[in-house]
């Protein structure tokens, strides 16, 4: 009897937990729209004094940003390197006031169109979440609920439980039963609470074309050498960006570039707003060009603004700007090929979400979290699922062998290259 009393309180803990993620997380994200949307209002209208309104709310938002980074310094840059550091060292994540500090500073930097995402700050706050119930329950079991509670914030970002159980999974290698049961508990009901909340996944706007032709597999070679030599560059340049940034520490301009970051988000919103934000704008406008030199220099443009402002001092999530990175390297390959004459261009849709999904895995280094993101869109989708499977198959094969020649080029993955740093918060 007593046995059975624990598990039903072991079930009933998990299950609570899992739905206040997604009550959190689902109203996070939900609000996000809304302020993504009047910021955007604001930036296209003809009317003067709202484009003066919004570079006023900039520089007010500048100094917001910065005291709510001073009060809590673990939401500065991305936030999941200084959350992975605190675990690794079993320290405190739940601070109070964090929750409303993370969601607060998320809005003000994608208010200022930040190309960031809203998918980190929602790691953190279903990782915090957790950590404030185990406090309040006395539960000595923070490790292991915390990764499960980080692979709950990305399945409520993506609406993608089977992308956030492999998160769990290839976040922490250390997996048992018992966390096993849990992830399910916490994933599932958060991914159930999101769902009746905000209906959007973060891929529904490129829901591709799945009268895919396997003739065209090769074009996902190309595109996996291409992401290949990319996602190592972003990450052997990130850590020797901000070495430098460490280095140069004192300096007036690096300390509080946060406040110059936010001036130049709203200077470049105002004359390239399809081009800011998360990106994914960027991804919908490209269909419509036909010029390779247009859709390298996009993707330029973004791979550097992704760079620097994903090395602190404003906050905000790298997935969603990296899945962009793939998918302008997929459409240019596309592109490419279709001028050529060796590709369809009817089929382009599929694989620009097979490259978005490929250089997000090979930079965080998470092949099947990746799978999963691509495997999530085709369910949302309106195709013959059995029909896609054996294509699906050859897709799983081609992240596989790519993953593996990151690993034999030495591409440690963006988080463990940002942990070799002592101080990240500079």
């Amino acid at each position: 009897m007593q046995k059975f009393v624990s598990v039903l309180k072991f079930i009933s803990f998990y299950t609570f937990i899992g739905l206040i993620i997604g009550l959190f997380v689902g109203l996070y994200q939900l609000g996000m729209s809304y302020v993504v949307k009047g910021a955007t209002y604001l930036i296209n209208s003809n009317l003067l004094i709202l484009n003066i309104v919004f570079f006023v709310l900039v520089i007010l938002l500048s100094f917001i940003n910065y005291f709510i980074i001073k009060f809590d310094k673990d939401i500065d840059g991305n936030g999941i390197v200084q959350l992975t550091k605190r675990l690794k060292n079993k320290e405190k994540i739940y601070k109070k006031g964090g929750i409303m500090a993370i969601i607060l500073n998320s809005y003000v930097s994608s208010f200022c169109l930040m190309p960031l995402g809203a998918e980190a700050p929602s790691l953190v706050l279903a990782s915090r979440i957790g950590d404030l119930g185990l406090q309040i329950c006395k539960i000595d079991d923070r490790e292991e609920t915390n990764q499960v509670c980080l692979g709950a914030g990305f399945g409520c970002a993506f609406l993608s439980p089977l992308a956030g159980f492999t998160y769990m999974l290839e976040h922490d290698k250390t997996i048992n039963l018992k966390q096993i049961f849990k992830g399910i508990l916490v994933i599932g009901f958060s991914f159930l609470t999101t769902f009746f909340i905000n209906k959007h996944h973060l891929l529904n706007f490129a829901t591709p074309n799945f009268d895919y032709n396997c003739e065209y597999l090769y074009i996902l070679l190309v595109i996996g050498v291409i992401s290949l030599l990319f996602s190592y560059l972003f990450n052997i340049l990130s850590l020797y960006i901000k070495r430098f940034f460490n280095k140069h520490k004192n300096n007036f301009i690096i300390k509080y570039r946060g406040f110059l970051l936010f001036i130049i988000s709203g200077i470049l919103a105002f004359f390239f707003v399809n081009f800011m934000g998360n990106g994914l704008n960027s991804i919908a406008f490209i269909y419509g060009l036909s010029s390779l030199i247009v859709v390298f220099l996009l993707f330029i443009f973004r791979f550097f603004i992704t760079l620097f402002y994903g090395l602190g001092k404003v906050s905000g999530g790298l997935v969603v700007p990296t899945l962009v990175l793939g998918g302008l390297i997929g459409y240019f390959v596309c592109l490419l090929f279709s001028q050529l004459g060796l590709f369809d261009s009817s089929f382009t849709s599929v694989y620009v979400v097979i490259s978005m999904c490929l250089f997000f895995s090979l930079i965080f280094k998470m092949p099947y979290t990746g799978a999963m993101l691509f495997v999530s869109t085709i369910l949302y989708s309106d195709c013959d699922i059995l029909s896609i499977i054996p294509f699906t198959f050859f897709v799983f094969i081609i992240f596989v062998l790519f993953n593996k020649a990151n690993k034999a080029i030495k591409n440690k993955g963006y988080y463990s290259y940002l942990l070799t740093i002592n101080d990240i918060n500079c």
